[in-house]
């Protein structure tokens, strides 16, 4: 049974086409290289780590310490989802899989 056919919206016009792999453009607007597969929403937990100004920890810091007494401090966890395509999910399961640990500043 042949694999059914998945479309891909470009994210510069929304034009949809057929998935056609990397390196391929828009057919109607020439953006490329266009996704390879329709991102889908994960649910994550986001777990605190920590607070740094300039790189460096102030968590054990006079200045840190107010910055701890709420919500975020070490350990606290989060429920979050974000959009990754195939490619971005397999990459990271593997990567966890293996031991390491993603570590994503958050900008609000």
């Amino acid at each position: 049974m042949d694999d059914p056919i998945k479309f891909v919206t470009c994210p510069e016009c929304g034009n949809q086409q057929a998935d056609m792999g990397k390196n391929v453009a828009c057919e109607e607007c020439g953006f490329g290289p266009m996704p390879t597969a329709e991102p889908k929403f994960v649910d994550v937990k986001l777990v605190f780590e920590d607070w740094k100004k300039g790189g460096i920890s102030v968590y054990q810091t006079e200045e840190g310490a107010p910055l701890s007494y709420g919500d975020f401090h070490g350990g606290t966890t989060f429920c979050a989802q974000i959009k990754l395509d195939e490619e971005e999910e397999i990459e990271l399961k593997e990567a966890i899989k293996k031991g390491y640990s993603p570590v994503f500043r958050l900008c609000l």
